[in-house]
């Protein structure tokens, strides 16, 4: 399967999968991640 990442895109797909299995509070995932809450609550 061919993915397409954006220049701008923040997360990949790996990550996304991380920020979706985890149980920790946006803010812990945003900061650790390096991405805004906003990010982490779209995932």
């Amino acid at each position: 399967m061919l993915i397409h990442l954006y220049s701008q895109a923040t997360t990949t797909p790996k990550l996304r999968a991380a920020i979706q299995a985890s149980d920790e509070p946006v803010s812990v995932l945003a900061k650790r991640f390096g991405v805004a809450e906003q990010t982490v609550e779209m995932n």
